[in-house]
């Protein structure tokens, strides 16, 4: 591998890190993986409520290493994915964090909706605003 894509795969490294602490410090836990843990379950909820082309906008917008947990088992066929409640999506992040009993799961999906707003381009945010499931907009900061 050139020195040229080292360099390129450790500046993703290092941006992917730069979220995940940002969302570790957001939460005020220690815990990076399970802050990671809950970037990624809730992007993954997220996906599949998005149409194709906002999650494609998203995704587009995620340093390189998270893309590719973004993508991880995406099926865009069937997409987006109907919401009865926003519990329901809530409950879909717990799951995606193994169910821990000390993880509030709306104060990840908070966090992570606010890292989104922060660090996104402002029309791509509200972009993925406007195509969420309506029960979600509640979730992002104002």
């Amino acid at each position: 591998m050139s020195e040229t894509k080292i360099d390129a795969w450790e500046i993703e490294i290092n941006r992917s890190s730069a979220w995940v602490d940002d969302l570790t410090r957001r939460l005020g836990w220690h815990d990076r993986k399970l802050a990671y843990n809950g970037l990624k379950a809730t992007l993954h909820a997220l996906r599949d409520h998005l149409d194709v082309e906002a999650a494609a906008t998203l995704a587009q917008a995620l340093p390189a290493l998270l893309r590719g947990d973004f993508f991880d088992g995406w099926r865009p066929g069937d997409k987006p994915l109907a919401l009865s409640s926003r519990e329901e999506f809530l409950d879909r992040v717990h799951e995606g964090m193994h169910r821990n009993i000390a993880v509030d799961s709306e104060l990840v999906v908070r966090a992570v909706f606010a890292l989104l707003q922060e660090r996104l381009a402002e029309s791509d945010a509200e972009e993925i605003k406007a195509t969420a499931p309506s029960l979600l907009r509640g979730l992002w900061p104002a």
